[in-house]
């Protein structure tokens, strides 16, 4: 009769036991109001993010920033909104780049930048401020080097260009347009406003 007993008590604890795990299991389930799955997942992400590239001298060479910086784990991809990069190197024009969205290849070399593409060159003593706008910029930092396949207006002075494709060159502060374009004249260069020419498919400007 105490075996007995005691072999109902047992089934009743582990009964008790049972119960308990389903019920904490159910409940860490509901708890969690996406259900986790395989794919595109943020690994890291960060507010006001920025990075600066520094020389062997700690001087900068250029800065990378934005409003927010989203990774993903599956393929090392970072997304940026509201980007911005600055080159700063001493020995040349300060440049500016700014973005709607942005992203990073997974080394880091090469970032796009994405709707409402602005560059801002700084002005010298002899030499006006450059701007250009357009909606897709692949920038090559290390290089500092940034080449477009679709259209950008330039703006330099008094003088616009209108041109289908760009390669802005800060180290050599050269400005190539419609390179590996068949078709001339796709570059119309006006000054103060008043047509005065056309740049030839693949020019180099040196503003």
């Amino acid at each position: 009769m105490r075996d007995r007993g005691t072999l109902v008590g047992s089934l009743v604890l582990l009964g008790a036991l049972a119960a308990g795990s389903y019920w904490l299991a159910e409940r860490a389930r509901l708890s969690d109001p996406v259900p986790r799955r395989a794919g595109h997942q943020v690994d890291y992400f960060a507010e006001n993010f920025n990075l600066t590239r520094m020389d062997d001298q700690g001087n900068a060479l250029y800065s990378v920033s934005s409003a927010r910086m989203t990774h993903f784990a599956d393929d090392d991809s970072t997304i940026l909104l509201k980007p911005q990069i600055t080159s700063a190197r001493s020995d040349r024009p300060t440049v500016h780049m700014q973005a709607d969205t942005g992203n990073v290849t997974s080394d880091a070399e090469q970032v796009t930048l994405l709707g409402h593409v602005q560059i801002t060159r700084a002005p010298s003593a002899d030499n006006p401020e450059l701007r250009a706008f357009g909606n897709y910029l692949l920038v090559l930092p290390e290089e500092d080097i940034a080449r477009t396949d679709q259209p950008f207006e330039i703006e330099h002075g008094g003088s616009h260009i209108w041109s289908q494709t760009m390669t802005f060159n800060n180290t050599d502060r050269t400005i190539k347009m419609n390179e590996n374009t068949p078709v001339r004249g796709e570059a119309i260069f006006e000054a103060q406003h008043k047509k005065t020419g056309t740049a030839a498919a693949g020019e180099a400007l040196k503003p």
